[in-house]
């Protein structure tokens, strides 16, 4: 029987010869740790130069199940290992409930990906034996529970129309655990390897059992619990990566700074990673990170949960940017609120690339350190801004004198608003650095059409009946999905 856990696994690896690597590797628990096995067993085993050509990647259900174990079966093109990797594969599934299927297809319905959406509907459809022809017009709620139709059945008829009449048959179902326990006892062919990775197995299952035998199972769970003994690992998981890091960039952590990060983070490794590397550029050339620079640079995200999701537009992350959506609607944020929050960061980004523009000798520190951004960079944001000030000024004076007649007495002189500056607090740039950053992510054309796509989003909530959820994520679909227009200068 071979299995380890995430803590043995570097040593496994440090000694893993790839002539004498594991057939099959099943590694499930954690996300992001299961994430990093995957990589740095890709990295021990195929050769950089020809894993365009000999590395396969799979998301899971059954058809992928099912394609995988094709692919394992025919040798490489190439001389060497050939890695098939399937991510969240069905197969410690058990029986399913319809209603799973039913809530993928209507989050699918929801984002117009309507061929994805009717293959879930067709296997909702194939667990009670039944096929789309069969959800004509208010048959939905007799085949499935009501609650499962989120109170409107209207979208499983569409949808199912839009099945029959595109002539979309179910997918292939099946025992694909048990085609994957067949193959398994047969064998590959020599070099061929199939990493799964999921985050929960059936350890009784005669899969598992099969996978123990022949391969190598990776466990990378970590308990979410509160208690002393689940902080302690979740304490040895972090640190083991934190030092890594650290030892890259060279610098040290506080152990006041790495409480005040878990704090602010839970167990949440993505996020807690995340931050670290922000403030590793916040620290610049200082080696040692403290609780003040934790306080500094992160504080508002804990305060302001909408910063989040702005932060994730900013990097076009539409995957985040959707789901951070999801969770402050049901939060009970209004969706204008939101979408003010959008505006405002675009409106951002729009400044800082016509600062940029203004001052293309700017690009070339767009990869330094904070400090150099604040010494170098900074200053020239705040001259911009005082040319936006004194630019409006002059418009305001000149509809004043427009409105009062050329005769009349001229006004004190009044300050802009604030919100139109890139730089509103000169001692707290460190926000303005991350956004100048990421503001090359988008091109001048890119971000004129956000503001029109926000528009249109802005009148949409305003005057229709659309669900505000729908509204808003196809606004942020058209402006994180990649267009072409990330500056490369």
């Amino acid at each position: 029987m071979t299995a380890m856990d995430y803590s043995a696994f570097k040593s496994y690896l440090k000694d893993l010869n790839p002539e004498q690597a594991k057939a099959i590797y099943l590694i499930y628990g954690q996300e992001m740790l299961c994430r990093s096995v995957v990589q740095e067993l890709i990295q021990a085993l195929a050769p950089e130069s020809d894993r365009e050509f000999t590395c396969e990647y799979l998301e899971g259900e059954h058809d992928r199940v099912v394609e995988a174990v094709q692919k394992l079966r025919t040798f490489s093109m190439l001389p060497g290992p050939k890695l098939v990797i399937l991510q969240d594969p069905e197969i410690f599934q058990g029986r399913r409930d319809p209603s799973q299927f039913l809530k993928k297809a209507k989050d699918a319905f929801e984002k117009e990906d309507m061929t994805r959406a009717a293959g879930y509907l067709a296997r909702a459809l194939a667990l009670q034996g039944r096929v789309f022809e069969d959800l004509g017009p208010g048959q939905g709620e007799k085949i499935f529970d009501s609650a499962d139709l989120a109170e409107d059945e209207s979208w499983v008829e569409t949808l199912a129309a839009y099945a029959v009449s595109h002539n979309i048959t179910a997918p292939r179902t099946g025992d694909t655990a048990g085609l994957l326990e067949r193959v398994i006892e047969k064998g590959f062919p020599q070099g061929n390897h199939l990493i799964l990775a999921l985050q929960s197995v059936e350890k009784r299952s005669a899969l598992f059992r099969a996978i123990e035998e022949k391969g190598m199972v990776i466990d990378c769970s970590v308990p979410a619990g509160e208690r002393k003994a689940d902080r302690k690992i979740q304490d040895a998981v972090l640190h083991q990566q934190m030092s890594e890091r650290l030892q890259k960039s060279g610098k040290q952590m506080t152990r006041e700074a790495y409480d005040a990060l878990f704090d602010m983070t839970g167990f949440d490794p993505r996020n807690f990673f995340n931050n670290l590397d922000k403030l590793i550029d916040f620290t610049g050339e200082r080696k040692r990170i403290t609780g003040a620079d934790v306080q500094a640079v992160l504080s508002r995200t804990r305060q302001d949960p909408i910063y989040a999701l702005t932060g994730a537009v900013a990097e076009r992350k539409l995957a985040d940017s959707l789901a951070l959506v999801d969770s402050l609607l049901k939060n009970g944020l209004h969706p204008l609120q939101i979408l003010s929050a959008l505006i405002n960061q675009v409106r951002k980004l729009l400044l800082i690339r016509d600062f940029s523009e203004r001052n293309p000798q700017v690009r070339q520190l767009r990869d330094q350190s904070f400090p150099v951004f604040n010494s170098q960079v900074a200053p020239l944001m705040e001259s911009y801004d005082q040319m936006l000030s004194d630019r409006l000024n002059h418009w305001q004076e000149a509809q004043e004198k427009s409105a009062n007649g050329s005769e009349s007495k001229p006004r004190r002189r009044r300050q802009p608003a604030s919100d139109l500056f890139i730089v509103k607090n000169s001692k707290s740039t460190y926000p303005v650095f991350s956004l100048w950053r990421l503001s090359y992510n988008f091109s001048r054309a890119d971000l004129l059409s956000a503001v029109d796509c926000l528009a249109e989003a802005d009148y949409q909530l305003k005057s229709s009946g659309q669900a505000p959820k729908i509204i808003l994520e196809h606004a942020l679909m058209r402006i994180c999905m990649p267009a072409g227009g990330k500056d490369e200068g």
